[in-house]
């Protein structure tokens, strides 16, 4: 993942498209920096604890064994039978699928408000004046 900083930024908004199947977090940083993290092939996402002033703590790629370990192989398995995050059988497919399919997971952290994970292929920051990949 690129190496810049969202530790302390407001979520603004956030936008789902699931036609392109991207995710955008428009985020302002400690210095009003204008940052988007853009989330390229989305998969599926698990956002908990949406208020308004979200601050994030950190955002970072997770093994997916720290994921099953966070969420539970319980829930995961719960879960599937929604389609959440994608169709598999059982944990060793759910992580079979991860793996075959380059699926990255992204642990969003906060300080404050929103937190949770979003199953992607890809992430790019964006800012005011530069465009990083």
């Amino acid at each position: 993942m690129e190496n810049i900083s969202v530790h302390d930024s407001h979520i603004l908004k956030y936008v789902v498209d699931y036609e392109k199947k991207e995710i955008i977090l428009n985020t302002k940083s400690e210095d009003n920096e204008s940052i988007d993290i853009v989330f390229s092939d989305v998969v599926a996402y698990l956002f908990e604890d949406a208020i308004i002033g979200c601050i994030i703590l950190d955002l970072e790629e997770w093994p997916i064994d720290d994921v099953i370990g966070c969420l539970g192989e319980d829930y995961i398995m719960k879960h599937k039978s929604y389609g959440w995050p994608f169709e598999f059988e059982t944990i060793d497919d759910f992580k079979n699928k991860v793996a075959k399919d380059e699926i990255i997971i992204y642990n969003l952290a906060s300080s404050y408000g929103m937190s949770g994970f979003i199953f992607a292929k890809s992430v790019k920051y964006l800012t005011k004046n530069t465009i990083k990949k």
